[in-house]
C-alpha cells in the first residue's frame, strides 16, 4: 500500500505552486515538513489536515505567514499538536478565513465548527 508522506507533498509543492485546495486527512507520515512546504507558495485556500497528529503551530505558523489573504477554509480536527496559541496566531493573521473545523477535549474550551 502506497502512503503519502512529507517527502511526497513536498513534491507536490514543489511541482504545483498555485494549488489551492488539498485534503491530508488522517494521514499520519504528513506532517509540519509537508505543510509549511505547501504554505510556503501562498497559494492555498482549502486545507483539510483532519487527525493529523505530525502537524504542529509550526503548520498554521507558516500559514499565516505566507497564506494570510488566501486561506479560506481550515479542517484542523483532532490534531492533537495544535495548541490554542498556535490557532490563535493562525486566525488573527488570516482575515480571509470563514470556515473552521476544529475538535478539542473536554475542558479546552472549544471545539466544532466556528
Amino acid at each position: 500500500m502506497l502512503q503519502v508522506t512529507d517527502q511526497g507533498v513536498q513534491a507536490l509543492a514543489g511541482g504545483c505552486s498555485a494549488l489551492q485546495l488539498l485534503s491530508v486527512r488522517r494521514v499520519p507520515k504528513v506532517g509540519d515538513a509537508g505543510i509549511v512546504a505547501l504554505a510556503a507558495h501562498g497559494s492555498l485556500r482549502h486545507l483539510a489536515l483532519h487527525g493529523n497528529n505530525g502537524v504542529t503551530d509550526a503548520s498554521l505558523a507558516a500559514l499565516a505567514t505566507h497564506c494570510a489573504h488566501t486561506l479560506s477554509s481550515l479542517d484542523i480536527s483532532f490534531c492533537r499538536g495544535i495548541t490554542a496559541g498556535g490557532l490563535g496566531h493562525c486566525v488573527d493573521s488570516c482575515p480571509e478565513l470563514t470556515r473552521l473545523l476544529g475538535c478539542w477535549g473536554a475542558g479546552s474550551g472549544g471545539g466544532g465548527e466556528a
